[in-house]
């Protein structure tokens, strides 16, 4: 599976008409049970591997309940906390830029 061995930052599809904060918010309730009170645009990533080509578009959460849980254990091994300063080696690759880009405060990255 693509990103076997990585971590990554919730996230998916959009559903057809679907609002934009409305997707971030389904997902991050569908892969980690977890809900916010708001979610803020971080940037978005114009991202290919060369099979595939993505826009990934970053929301910040903000004010976040509860405790992360595995909710799709089919597609996900587990969901931690890191500290911004300790963040693992092993990031899913379509996120490195998305992580970079919020924290020098970028919003946008054609790649």
């Amino acid at each position: 599976m693509y990103g076997a061995g990585t971590w990554g930052l919730p996230g998916g599809h959009l559903e057809t008409g679907e609002a934009m904060k409305d997707a971030a918010a389904r997902e991050l309730a569908e892969e980690t049970g977890l809900s916010a009170k708001e979610f803020n645009f971080s940037n978005i990533v114009n991202y290919g591997n060369g099979e595939k080509h993505y826009l990934q578009i970053g929301f910040v959460a903000e004010n976040v309940d509860g405790e992360p849980v595995l909710k799709e254990p089919h597609r996900c091994e587990e969901w931690r906390w890191f500290k911004l300063s300790e963040l693992p080696q092993e990031l899913f690759p379509p996120h490195i830029k998305q992580i970079d880009n919020f924290l020098q405060k970028i919003n946008f990255i054609d790649a």
